[in-house]
């Protein structure tokens, strides 16, 4: 199906404000990270950073699943299981929503460095979902173009193994926060798995950015 021009407006409209949401939270995560890294308050810092996150993955989750029903939509109904395709699409809208109450209750000081290493975990869980949920769309877009169920399939093959970058993230957050569990100097790696985050949203909203306003590929 064609996208109109007032279509195409609607989704730069909705991309742009998507992508300055989570450049700003990412600039946002890495001047905490940095600043808890010079021990300025690293237990108050890295709660504020938690809720900064839990804010940027909830609106990012959002746009994610916006974008996704478009595509579906777009879609001819013969070409992928539907439903075996939602997995996820939710992820980063309650790992925004868990991020919020454990910011919260850390900034409170009931077991901040604990509270903060969860929503750690939780986060990277969610870069995981939200990494498999933007292949699943490409693959979509790709099935509409190609025509026939093999080849939606090859392609979600194909997008699966790209953007390596949030599985690293992903994973390493995970295993940060486990560590910080664990009471390895957990502070200090919150800190830097929050500033990872950062960068990884500031990056991929420029991403996202580009392939939308340049191409409308995504």
């Amino acid at each position: 199906m064609a996208t109109t021009e007032a279509e195409k407006q609607e989704l730069m409209s909705q991309a742009g404000a998507s992508s300055l949401t989570a450049t700003a939270s990412g600039i946002a995560l890495v001047t905490l990270g940095i600043l808890a890294l010079a021990r300025v308050d690293p237990p108050l810092l890295n709660a504020i950073a938690v809720i900064v996150a839990g804010l940027a993955l909830f609106f990012e989750g959002g746009a994610i699943s916006a974008r996704y029903a478009r595509t579906l939509a777009e879609t001819p109904a013969h070409e992928l299981d539907a439903a075996a395709l939602a997995t996820g699409m939710n992820a980063g809208v309650l790992a925004g929503t868990a991020g919020l109450v454990l910011g919260i209750l850390a900034i409170l000081g009931l077991a901040a460095e604990s509270l903060t290493a969860v929503a750690v975990i939780v986060f990277g869980a969610a870069v995981l979902f939200d990494y498999a949920a933007k292949a699943q769309m490409k693959a979509l877009r790709m099935a509409g173009r190609e025509g026939s169920e093999t080849a939606a399939r090859v392609a979600l093959a194909a997008a699966s193994a790209t953007n390596t970058a949030a599985i690293l993230v992903g994973v390493g957050l995970i295993t940060l926060g486990i560590l910080a569990l664990a009471g390895t100097v957990a502070s200090t790696l919150s800190s830097v798995a929050l500033l990872s985050l950062g960068g990884y949203l500031f990056l991929d909203a420029t991403s996202v950015a580009g392939r939308v306003f340049g191409i409308f590929a995504y």
